[in-house]
């Protein structure tokens, strides 16, 4: 697991850090609590403590029930990213995570049909000066997405 704001282990935080911490949740009655707070570039809260960048769902989800155990993620039922609810929130292996977006139908490659793959490879391999952020909007799916079918790390069987 490559992100250290994923698994690095929180430290038990004093109450003017949690008070801090707890400034950048919006709190409502019902559904999700989105963190107003800084961001990462795929939405997910950031909370700075003792130089270190931490995720702020990691944060709410230990706040509420205590330490996360090693090697699980923080994972959530709303899927939304910037969400802090707690009752959102669930620990899990990675490949928890991945079996519970494939359930839910977020995989992106999955949205690509056989013939959509063929077609993004077959427009770089003859050169056509069309970006991969202009392929990943006509095709709905992320600019990563689209470099990882293109590097061939994903849906390898059309090689």
């Amino acid at each position: 697991m490559g992100d250290p704001a994923k698994t690095r282990p929180i430290r038990k935080m004093t109450t003017k850090e949690i008070t801090r911490f707890r400034s950048h949740i919006w709190r409502r009655t019902l559904g999700c609590w989105p963190w107003l707070g800084a961001r990462s570039s795929n939405s997910y809260g950031n909370f700075k403590l003792d130089g270190y960048v931490f995720k702020a769902h990691r944060i709410a989800y230990q706040l509420e029930y205590g330490r996360i155990p090693p090697g699980k993620l923080v994972c959530h039922l709303c899927d939304n990213p910037r969400c802090c609810n707690p009752n959102h929130l669930f620990t899990g292996t990675q490949r928890d995570n991945m079996r519970d977006r494939e359930t839910k139908g977020r995989n992106a490659i999955t949205k690509l049909t056989d013939d959509d793959v063929r077609a993004i490879r077959q427009l770089k391999k003859r050169n056509c000066p069309v970006s991969q952020r202009r392929l990943a909007k006509w095709f709905r799916v992320s600019p990563v997405t689209i470099q990882r079918i293109l590097a061939g790390t994903r849906r390898n069987q059309f090689d």
